[in-house]
């Protein structure tokens, strides 16, 4: 998959850092600079778009928003900030042998980091709100842990360290239930 962008909308040291591949929170990328434009080709071979088809029960859900912040948080190490990249479900890449369960080791989801023509404004948290809408489940239970996180974020503005620590009590709690 190749996608061309304008030379500044991805800012040089972070063209630095995602051709590196040492933020491996993302799906490999290269760059190549043409007559104004940025080329950027994603790597997704051995990676499938997720599906949330794929997420059975509360627990996996709980899991995969538990991974997507924790790759955030990791990309923020890297200096590649959650305001400068587009957040969508169809942008969350697994490893293409992992499709059937949502895989317990980080380097099993990817974020394709498609960049914002402009840096988002919002917080983390009004922006987990925007993320976690989208997602529509046809399993009841997954949609009320989703609502509940929704309601805690939109009540309280929380830091990821503080929503990894709630997803995982939310986590506690779908296991306990029976699920994962």
């Amino acid at each position: 998959m190749e996608i061309f962008f304008e030379n500044n909308q991805i800012k040089d040291f972070e063209v630095k850092i995602l051709a590196s591949g040492h933020c491996e929170y993302f799906i490999p990328m290269s760059f190549i600079k043409l007559e104004g434009q940025l080329r950027v080709i994603y790597h997704t071979e051995g990676y499938k778009p997720l599906g949330l088809t794929q997420l059975n029960n509360p627990w996996e859900v709980l899991d995969l928003v538990e991974k997507f912040v924790l790759a955030v948080k990791g990309a923020q190490n890297h200096l590649i900030l959650h305001t400068s990249y587009d957040w969508k479900l169809e942008y969350l890449y697994l490893k293409a042998a992992e499709q059937r369960s949502v895989n317990k080791n980080m380097e099993e989801l990817k974020i394709t980091f498609v960049p914002l023509k402009e840096e988002v404004k919002e917080g983390f948290s009004r922006r987990m709100v925007f993320f976690l809408k989208s997602m529509h489940f046809q399993h009841i239970r997954c949609s009320e842990y989703i609502n509940m996180v929704i309601d805690k974020l939109e009540s309280v503005d929380l830091s990821m360290e503080s929503l990894i620590n709630f997803l995982g009590e939310l986590k506690r709690e779908a296991y306990l239930c029976g699920w994962g």
